[in-house]
C-alpha cells in the first residue's frame, strides 16, 4: 500500500499534492467558494501577519450564522470564510513590497471600505517597541485598531487543521473564496511540516498567509 498522498492521487485523481503537506485535506473542490458579499448580519473580522522585506498578509473573514445565502450557498453555523485578502508581495515568491506601516494601514482601511469589521487579530510582534512607536500604535493613528492574536503555534496549527477537516458530518468549517489567490490559495496548499519540530510547520517557507489564517 502506498502513502496517503499516493493513495489520494490514485483514488481521487488528485495529483496536486506535496510531500509532507501540513493540510492534506485542503482542496479547492471542498474549500473554495465563488466570491460573494457576506450578509450584513454575519460577523466580519480581519487578520494580519506583518511583513516588510517578506510579504504581509491581511485577510477579511465572515462567520456563517446558519442561514442560506441568496445564491443558494449554505454553510454550517460557525464556519469562517476568507472572503477577501491583501497580500503584500511583489509577485515574486516570499518577496515583500517594503511598504511603510502607515501605507499598509491606509491600504487596510481601503480594503475594508464600508464593511463593518468587529476586530482585526494581528501578529503580536506588531506591539514591539524599539526606540519609537510600535507598528500597532502607528496603525492606530490611521484608524486601524488591532487586537493581539494568540500566537500559540501548536494549538493554532491544530485549530486550522480541525477547521479544514470539518465538523462531525465532514462539512468544512473553513473556506476561502477564489479571489484569495495571491496569499491563501497560492501558498496554503504548499505548507509543509518541519522535519525537526514535527508538531509545527516549517517556518522557512512562505507561511505568511498561513500565519494570518492561524491568527483568525
Amino acid at each position: 500500500m502506498g502513502g496517503d498522498h499516493l493513495v489520494r492521487a490514485m483514488l481521487d485523481g488528485d495529483w496536486d499534492i506535496v510531500a509532507g503537506q501540513a493540510f492534506e485535506k485542503l482542496r479547492a473542490t471542498e474549500h473554495q467558494l465563488e466570491p460573494f458579499e457576506p450578509p450584513e448580519n454575519w460577523l466580519k473580522f480581519g487578520s494580519l501577519d506583518w511583513g516588510s522585506s517578506a510579504p504581509f498578509s491581511f485577510g477579511l473573514w465572515c462567520v456563517a450564522n446558519g442561514d442560506g445565502l441568496p445564491n443558494g450557498l449554505w454553510l454550517p453555523r460557525g464556519a469562517i470564510v476568507r472572503f477577501d485578502e491583501w497580500y503584500g508581495w511583489t509577485g515574486k515568491p516570499n518577496e515583500g513590497q517594503r511598504l511603510e506601516v502607515g501605507d499598509v494601514a491606509k491600504g487596510i482601511k481601503a480594503k475594508i471600505g464600508a464593511t463593518k469589521v468587529s476586530y482585526i487579530a494581528a501578529d503580536p510582534s506588531m506591539w514591539k517597541v524599539d526606540g519609537g512607536k510600535s507598528h500597532a500604535e502607528t496603525m492606530l493613528g490611521y484608524g486601524v485598531v488591532l487586537r493581539k492574536a494568540d500566537n500559540s503555534r501548536f494549538a493554532g496549527y491544530l485549530s486550522v487543521r480541525d477547521r479544514i477537516a470539518g465538523d462531525g458530518d465532514g462539512k468544512p468549517m473553513l473556506y476561502a473564496t477564489k479571489n484569495c489567490h495571491a496569499g491563501f490559495w497560492r501558498t496554503m496548499p504548499n505548507i509543509i511540516m518541519d522535519d525537526r519540530h514535527v508538531e509545527d510547520v516549517d517556518t522557512d517557507q512562505e507561511d505568511h498567509a498561513y500565519d494570518d489564517v492561524r491568527y483568525a
